[in-house]
């Protein structure tokens, strides 16, 4: 049985941060990402961490899972492909109910099933969301509170 670790995002998570999100979210959308390695990684280090905290999931040494969140808002949630369905999004969940406010928001796409039973299991509700994202798909805001 693995020991999966969570802890800070460091550089040197980037190249495998990146790899796993984009696996993650094809398989997730069954669509080919829509930025460059370049630009998400840019995004990942320079952009996510002006307002998220951002955790990786170790198994020894291999990253497995991030997320990106705040004391509201979880802006990222990515579990490798490979790993899915060994409770590693749900560890990543109880750190950010813990460090949250007692709200948390988020959004998914409306066609990501697994996604939505997930944070529903997890005690979200769901509204209408929109489509004003890079994708332009239809999305659903989730919110849980304590």
């Amino acid at each position: 049985m693995s020991n999966f670790v969570v802890t800070a995002f460091q550089p040197q998570h980037s190249q495998a941060v990146v790899n796993l999100w984009r696996q993650a979210h094809s398989k997730a959308l069954d669509l080919e990402p829509i930025h460059s390695v370049e630009s998400q990684t840019y995004f990942l280090q320079h952009i996510l961490p002006q307002d998220y905290d951002i955790r990786v999931v170790l198994d020894a040494d291999t990253v497995v899972a991030f997320m990106a969140s705040n004391r509201n808002e979880i802006s990222q949630l990515y579990v490798h492909p490979e790993y899915q369905g060994k409770s590693i999004g749900s560890l990543l969940m109880e750190v950010a109910k813990q460090q949250s406010d007692g709200y948390l928001s988020l959004r998914t796409f409306e066609k990501n099933q697994p996604a939505r039973d997930f944070y529903q299991a997890h005690g979200f509700d769901f509204s209408a969301g929109n489509s004003d994202n890079e994708e332009g798909l239809p999305d659903l805001l989730y919110e849980w509170r304590q």
